[in-house]
């Protein structure tokens, strides 16, 4: 490491206001762990401190779907810790070194004399366009609110031995700027970083895990059934992850889970809570199993009415087929017009921007859901066949399962 390593790891042994800060960040970034330094987008851990895991991890939410390759206690980018590594010749991604390039980007920021004398509002924000998790983020994402970085800081400092720097209260923020600054990347490159459903669905499933078999195994097969439904499974993680907060008394999840694995007793508390929330859930739940089989064969008869329209020929399949050969027409129009402006970014620039490859991937995707509906329908093929059979018979098993669980 270089000389600006060697003072920035000093200066954080030495000031129990920048650890109160770096704590402040992890606890936003979702990290205050022990493991926090391992973990990458998502949840999952990666082994090797060798190097950034440069690992693009891509997360359904809804109907949003986000990747990332944020890694490690302050989740840096792959393209950020580069950056980092080099400025600071960085020998590894160990925990030292994140804690070094932590420092450094608050230091990038102009937030370092701020951070070292106290000043911890004007510190948050000029680095909350680094960190997207604190207070006042320009980004719309979840943030933490100044009263809960207060208390993060007054915590953190109090484990110090040190009263520390009292937080005022916040003056009034400067008007927005219409464009953002940066955040670990140049404008447009943003990499979006997990919702607060998806890490509370991911503590949930963390703890479940760490359940006795049998109430694992129940739980487990309750979010299974409701994969198309990802906001119900979100309902069952998230009374987990409460069970485990009420029963610790920890209002952080990420704190309270972690204090939970580590009490048996505590464990034996969740789990009992936990299966009666779900046996409260269980009628409601059944009753979406059957809803959504229903609207199933409701599609399914509707699909089956337009396959024998189109096999009866005549006017209509000629509309039809004017339609759905001049739609394609005009998607494969569009594909090739924005393809030429992805290759003339690429030309020019070495990449394109995120708003083309979305353009040009959106339109393929829908070109070939077309040409899959066009083929199936105008060959005479629809889902009422025996892959229609058995997924309604899946259903039915499902809910047969799910009764004998219950009555288990």
């Amino acid at each position: 490491m270089n000389m600006l390593a060697d003072e920035l790891d000093a200066t954080q042994i030495a000031s129990p206001h920048l650890r109160a800060f770096l704590r402040l960040i992890r606890v936003g970034e979702g990290t205050p762990d022990d493991e926090g330094f391992r973990r990458i987008f998502g949840g999952e851990l990666f082994t090797s401190f060798a190097d950034h895991p440069r690992k693009a991890i891509t997360k359904r939410h809804g109907s949003q779907t986000l990747t990332s390759t944020a890694a490690g206690a302050y989740q840096f980018l792959s393209r950020t810790w580069d950056e980092c590594a080099k400025a600071l010749d960085l020998p590894d991604f160990g925990p030292r070194s994140q804690t070094i390039a932590a420092c450094f980007l608050i230091r990038r920021r102009g937030a370092m004399p701020d951070v070292l004398a106290g000043r911890f509002v004007e510190a948050i924000r000029k680095c909350n366009g680094e960190w997207a998790s604190l207070p006042e983020s320009p980004y719309g994402q979840p943030t933490l609110t100044m009263a809960r970085a207060a208390r993060i800081l007054a915590e953190a400092l109090a484990a110090e031995g040190d009263s520390g720097a009292a937080l005022p209260p916040p003056p009034p923020s400067p008007p927005p700027s219409p464009i953002p600054p940066p955040k670990n990347g140049p404008p447009g490159q943003e990499e979006p970083r997990m919702p607060i459903p998806a890490i509370i669905a991911t503590l949930g499933k963390v703890l479940i895990s760490a359940f006795a078999p049998l109430a694992a195994e129940k739980l487990q097969k309750e979010i299974a059934r409701h994969t198309d439904k990802p906001e119900i499974a979100e309902q069952i993680t998230a009374a987990v992850v409460q069970a485990a907060k009420d029963a610790t008394g920890l209002s952080d999840p990420i704190e309270a889970v972690a204090a939970a694995k580590k009490d048996a007793e505590i464990m034996a508390q969740i789990e009992e809570s936990t299966i009666q929330r779900l046996e409260q859930m269980g009628p409601l739940l059944d009753r979406l199993a059957v809803v959504d089989a229903e609207q199933f064969r409701a599609e399914e008869e509707s699909r089956d009415s337009a396959a024998e329209r189109a096999e009866s020929g005549g006017v209509t399949d000629e509309m039809g087929r004017v339609l759905a050969y001049g739609g394609l027409a005009l998607a494969l129009a569009l594909t090739l017009f924005v393809g030429a402006i992805v290759t003339v970014q690429i030309v020019q620039t070495g990449d394109a921007s995120t708003a083309s490859w979305a353009a040009l991937t959106g339109i393929i995707g829908w070109v070939t859901a077309k040409v899959g509906s066009i083929y199936d329908y105008r060959f005479g093929s629809s889902r009422g066949s025996a892959v229609k059979q058995a997924v309604l018979s899946e259903i039915s098993r499902s809910n047969a399962r799910v009764n004998e669980t219950r009555a288990s």
